[in-house]
């Protein structure tokens, strides 16, 4: 190598050594903060849940469910300027940034931990961003996330800290510093003094012995300065309180490292430090490390004069109470210690279940890799601080995780989590060391070295397996639903004068979002009513005001004293049925009717369909048709019904039904009056790639109790526009029995549900198959498929159509998905046995080789196994 050139590469090496791991830990919170905005929750993602919460606390200004959480508002707030509506997307992207900082600290205390190279910090950093609880909590508005970047943030001072724990007291200045007097303390100048009266003089003195007695001079060879990142950390542990109450957890950890690492900062001779004769004296004071220290933890935790602050806004349950005793009942969350005791909203859980989330957040490779950690650290003398500062906030953290018994306990582990990583690192990098090329043997060496590069490769693909896995329920990037139904019953919900809507608090919350946010229904009052009993009570003051008055969910008894209406129908808001039913007399007029009934529509005697009106509505990738009903009993009905609407594609597929007692189970035939009117809703999924066309919606009146049908009617077809859309993963997994990612060239099979291989089929009965295609290109040309079944020697064809059925390829966009379902039957004859159910698909006249990505796999796809019984 040219002399010349060495003293360049070595400057290089050495301002990279200076800058790499700053430079590493902006890559690793670039790198999560992209992961974690590529799957943020366009807006509210939850209906019961604090991430519904914390955007309108945002919106308002208002005070958080216990501890108050003023930090993290006052932070929502401030992203959230100049959003306009999208709030709750700029808080989803607070954690989202909250979640990138604590993957980037991670990195940092991670080198700390392993500081012979930086591969096993960043296998560390990883492990931690593609955590599926982690991962989760840095899509939607919650707090977590943050917290755990103030336990990183504690961890990597603490660390840094303990590189040089005191500061030398500089000897110049106590050299020139001013002979010890008797000057005043906090007192006017001395000739004032002088003048004062004897009783004040004499409490200055008291004052000044007091302030001597507490804060006594430090002789000059046990002066100490401690380091001022003290300082940093105390504010930061500060803001941390300021946030979330478990950072109490981590102190008992804090102390005992600053024990192990430099006991004399707890000194007199520390917290004091020396004097400086040459200042006044209250410069003298507060200066003093003792007095920093304790300004520097304790502001912080000005921030919850928030909530007094804004006790006129108040909680959005309005429970906060702007007293002194409201004020520490909601900072110390004086309500919250009955989750560890018996709560009837926690599961009951096992050492199964919380050794199994340990092994979905690091799989087998990251778990075993922390042990080696933690056995590295205990074994080295240096690191033993280290050990008790992680090990002991592990199980600080994980004690309380398994005593506080809440339906979502998985959060609270994210500490333990983050523990983990930073363990998981430091093992990576002690078992590098161990497999270090080494011996006189050249193979031994060889063999060494390929141990490394596997062993970094399983650490890595560890983390890549798990992040492939998760994405699919972590991504909530078109997660509108709730967003959707919200907008939806407040536009459904429009009277002709002002209303009133009673439900649940999550409810309310969303529809009390809209409103700020859009201006959407101002005319519409939200009442919150958890109990039954406050919401009958609710719902009759707010009748009392002659106004139109919706409920949200069933309330027993209100039908015998009232008329019930749907509105909106049912929607499943996770896993709930959500509905919006108005409320008011029977002697009402009823809403006007989009279509007239067919003749005779009379599934039952008594009871008479007077019409119906269909309405379709989508949201991203997810549409219903809402059907509602028009129906009559002139002379009142003596037994329950119950109805199931479904809707029929043009081939007499059905393709959605739902079943339900009318209006939303709320109020059975048996209390409807005698020629009352009752417009009954019911929202009918559309599945995913619905082709356009007509369909027949057709409704079936049978019994609840034993399932017998009394009777049907098929209503006129009705037009329905394409849902192009392809649903993400998650939903196609709970739709479809196979997800598949077979491309037949321009053509993708996106899914499919086969017959069921358990069930017997007979020779000319139908067979059930649902295929989901999606136009990957330009769809141009014939396109057909073909099914036959195969086995014992034989070939059984079992029909052929365009692909795509009723909505041919013809007329397909890119990226379009079109679900379809084959007209299949079994042809008379068939031979009893186990066949293979195989689709061929042809582009003009010609067979379209099928394959993963680019590589062909052959013309025939084998869709399942098909039993044929005698």
């Amino acid at each position: 190598m040219d002399a010349r050139r060495r003293p360049l590469i070595a400057r290089a090496t050495a301002v990279w050594e200076q800058v790499a791991d700053w430079l590493l830990a902006a890559g690793c919170l670039l790198f999560s903060l992209a992961l974690y905005m590529r799957t943020l929750a366009p807006s509210v993602a939850a209906l019961y849940d604090d991430s519904l919460e914390f955007p309108l606390v945002a919106q308002r200004l208002a005070i958080a469910h216990p501890t108050g959480y003023p930090l993290y508002t006052l932070l929502a707030r401030l992203v959230s300027l100049g959003r306009g509506s999208d709030v709750a997307w700029s808080v989803n992207l607070l954690s989202a940034l909250a979640a990138a900082v604590t993957v980037a600290m991670v990195y940092l205390v991670a080198r700390t931990l392993a500081p012979r190279r930086r591969l096993p910090a960043l296998a560390g950093a990883l492990a931690l961003a593609v955590s599926p609880v982690f991962w989760s909590q840095a899509v939607v508005a919650e707090v977590y996330t943050l917290n755990a970047a103030f336990v990183a943030a504690l961890l990597w001072l603490a660390l840094r800290w303990a590189r040089r724990p005191l500061r030398p007291v500089r000897p110049f200045a106590l050299l020139l510093a001013r002979p010890a007097g008797r000057g005043p303390l906090f007192l006017p100048r001395p000739g004032l003094w002088v003048r004062m009266p004897p009783g004040v003089r004499r409490a200055g003195r008291r004052a000044r012995l007091a302030y001597r007695r507490l804060l006594p001079a430090v002789q000059p060879a046990r002066r100490l300065q401690p380091h001022r990142l003290i300082y940093l950390l105390a504010g930061v542990y500060g803001l941390a309180l300021a946030h979330h109450r478990t950072i109490l957890l981590l102190a008992p950890a804090l102390l005992a490292f600053v024990l192990l690492v430099e006991p004399r900062v707890l000194s007199r001779g520390a917290l004091l430090g020396p004097d400086q004769q040459e200042r006044p004296r209250w410069q003298q004071l507060a200066r003093k490390p003792i007095v920093l220290l304790l300004v520097a933890g304790v502001t912080p935790l000005l921030l919850y004069l928030y909530l007094p602050l804004r006790g006129n806004v108040g909680s959005l349950d309005g429970t906060y109470r702007n007293t002194w005793g409201g004020f520490w009942q909601w900072v110390t969350a004086g309500s919250y210690g009955a989750f560890f005791a018996d709560n009837p909203l926690a599961r009951d859980l096992d050492a199964a279940f919380y050794g199994q989330l340990f092994w979905q957040q690091f799989g087998p490779m990251g778990l075993a890799l922390a042990l080696v950690g933690v056995v590295a650290l205990a074994r080295s003398r240096r690191s033993r601080p280290v050990l008790a500062l992680t090990g002991l906030s592990f199980l600080a953290f994980l004690a309380f995780a398994l005593v506080y018994r809440v339906p979502d306990v998985e959060v609270f582990f994210i500490p333990a989590f983050l523990l983990v990583a930073l363990w998981l690192a430091a093992g990576l990098d002690d078992a590098l060391r161990l497999l270090r090329p080494r011996g006189a043997s050249p193979a031994i060496r060889r063999l060494q070295a390929a141990a490394r590069v596997a062993l970094v490769l399983a650490a890595v693909a560890q983390s890549v397996w798990i992040a492939a896995s998760t994405y699919p329920d972590v991504d909530l990037s078109r997660r509108w639903i709730v967003h959707e139904w919200g907008l939806y019953a407040l536009d459904e919900s429009q009277p002709a004068g002002e209303g009133t809507i009673v439900g649940l608090l999550g409810e309310m919350t969303l529809l009390r979002y809209f409103q700020e946010t859009v201006g959407a229904a101002p005319w519409l009052e939200t009442v919150v009513a958890d109990d039954e009993a406050a919401r009958r009570a609710a719902v009759e003051d707010a009748l009392a005001g002659n106004g139109t008055v919706y409920v949200t969910r069933p309330l027993p008894g209100l039908a015998d004293d009232h008329a019930l209406d749907a509105v909106t129908g049912m929607i499943d808001v996770l896993g709930d049925l959500e509905t919006l039913i108005q409320v008011g007399d029977p002697g009402d007029e009823a809403r006007p009717i989009p279509r007239p009934a067919p003749e005779a529509a009379e599934p039952v005697p008594g009871l008479e369909l007077l019409g119906y009106g269909v309405h379709e509505h989508a949201a991203d990738w997810q549409a219903w048709a809402r059907l509602r009903l028009w129906w009559r009993a002139p002379v009142g009905l003596e037994v329950p019904l119950k109805v199931s609407a479904r809707l029929l594609a043009p081939n007499g597929q059905m393709v959605a039904a739902v079943d339900a007692e009318p209006v939303a189970g709320m109020y059975p035939t048996t209390a409807w009056r005698p020629g009352e009117v009752v417009v009954d809703a019911y929202e009918l999924p559309l599945p995913a790639g619905l082709p356009p066309g007509d369909y027949t919606p057709l409704l079936v009146v049978y019994d609840p109790a034993t399932g017998a049908e009394q009777g049907r009617i098929e209503l006129g077809p009705v037009a329905l526009a394409a849902h192009p859309a392809l649903p993400p993963r998650r939903a196609r997994e709970s739709a479809l029995a196979h997800l598949s990612g077979a491309r037949f060239r321009d053509l993708a099979l996106a899914g499919w549900t086969p017959p069921s291989p358990d069930v017997a089929h007979r020779a000319g009965e139908p067979l059930p198959l649902t295929l989901l295609w999606q136009a990957r290109g330009p769809v141009a040309g014939d396109w057909q498929v073909s099914f036959f079944l195969e086995g014992a020697g034989r070939q059984v064809p079992l029909g052929r159509e365009p692909v795509g059925g009723y909505y041919p390829t013809a007329g397909w966009q890119e990226g379009q998905a079109v679900s379809q379902w084959p007209a299949l039957r079994l042809p008379a004859g068939t031979p009893p046995g186990d066949y293979r159910l195989v689709m061929r698909v042809e582009r003009d006249g010609r067979p379209v080789p099928w394959g993963w990505g680019w590589v062909p796999r052959g013309s025939d796809f084998q869709l399942g196994r098909v039993s044929v019984g005698n």
